[in-house]
């Protein structure tokens, strides 16, 4: 009866140890994704890169729909003239 006892508590301080082992291992991994996520001192992380891709978009955006209005506005321009000289 003893040596049962003895073996399962090696058994469950075995299984204890694999348990403690494995969340370190995934305590470090989420601090690893934490820090790409959000950066540390002075470098950004993903979150910042993202904003900052969705800011240059909408600049871009912002950009392309003056070039688009002028154009059109430049073509309007000169139907009008054509037709107006006529």
């Amino acid at each position: 009866m003893s040596d049962e006892f003895t073996l399962e508590k090696l058994k469950i301080s075995e299984r204890l140890t694999i348990v403690e082992t494995e969340q370190k291992i995934v305590c470090s991994l989420i601090k690893e994704i934490h820090t790409a996520i959000m950066g540390t001192n002075g470098t950004p992380g993903l979150k910042i890169d993202v904003d900052r891709l969705k800011q240059d978009k909408k600049n871009n955006d912002r950009h392309w729909f003056v070039i688009y209005t002028g154009l059109v506005g430049l073509a309007l321009k000169s139907v009008w003239e054509f037709f107006k000289n006529d």
